[in-house]
């Protein structure tokens, strides 16, 4: 019995280990995809698709709801979604089959290989904490907004461990109200 419930214990570590080991092989090769890919659509497709064998692989099922309800892939809106972990971002990409900039913190400009690859896939980056700068990020994403591109807010900023909202950020409402564009929550 005792062997039995240790066993039990263990496949918890053996799935995150297997889910880990799978990231490993196929984060690599989708980043150097997008960093070397000359068209931002091609890059799109090949995150599209290693999160889709990443899923596959790991046992994932990815079920996204009112995906049919969405505006025509011809329309620019607003995206808006709560952030409860790494993850979110991946999800997203698999399910989404249309043209988004990510809206993400100016903090993950430290971060060399980060910054590149999501300067890559069309990602904007916003000042947080510098208002004058983050006035600026503010017109070149109402320029954004305007120019036929979607763009997708985590309005929190953040997450952390623990569970529920955090505050939003008026960010991704103003830029929506500047643009008159729709939101899509």
């Amino acid at each position: 019995f005792r062997l039995r419930s240790s066993l039990q214990q263990l496949k918890p570590a053996f799935y995150a280990s297997w889910c880990w080991f799978m990231y490993c092989l196929l984060a690599p090769v989708v980043g150097v995809l997008v960093f070397i890919l000359p068209v931002e659509k091609l890059r799109w497709t090949v995150m599209r698709l290693g999160v889709k064998f990443l899923a596959a692989f790991t046992g994932t099922k990815l079920i996204a709801k009112g995906i049919n309800n969405l505006p025509g892939k011809t329309k620019t809106f607003v995206f808006i979604s709560n952030h409860a972990s790494y993850l979110d971002g991946y999800a997203l990409t698999a399910v989404l089959d249309r043209s988004f900039s990510f809206i993400a913190k100016a903090e993950l400009k430290d971060k060399p290989v980060v910054y590149i690859l999501l300067k890559r896939i069309g990602t904007m980056f916003v000042e947080r904490f510098d208002q004058q700068k983050g006035i600026k990020d503010a017109k070149t994403l109402t320029d954004k907004g305007m120019g036929n591109r979607c763009l997708f807010f985590f309005p929190e900023g953040t997450f952390m461990r623990m569970p529920g909202l955090l505050s939003f950020r008026m960010g991704a409402f103003e830029t929506a109200a500047r643009t008159g564009l729709p939101i899509v929550p």
